[in-house]
């Protein structure tokens, strides 16, 4: 039950109030749909996974070669974060 899923607390204080609030009417329509977008947000999980170990990989590259390097993270209010790369000489 999805209510095992909540906190404990919330289970506690607001048990009847979750119960009520998984009450409807689920079309197998709209649960086949969101069952392919879970299915899509794992697979995007394991791809960002996949982007950072690049990344590792890139900047140890990098330090090795006697390049420094940094990456600056920005996150806008939509939520879309980009990266900026700086490098420059270990010897400067």
């Amino acid at each position: 039950m999805l209510l095992e899923l909540c906190d404990k607390r919330i289970i506690k204080n607001k048990s009847d109030e979750i119960k009520k609030a998984l009450e409807g009417n689920y079309n197998p329509s709209w649960l086949f749909l969101l069952a392919q977008n879970l299915k899509m947000w794992k697979i995007h999980e394991t791809q960002v996974l996949c982007i950072d170990k690049k990344i590792d990989e890139v900047l140890k590259d990098l330090n090795r070669d006697g390049i420094k390097s940094s990456i600056a993270v920005k996150k806008n209010q939509s939520g879309i974060i980009s990266l900026k790369l700086k490098t420059y000489s270990k010897n400067l």
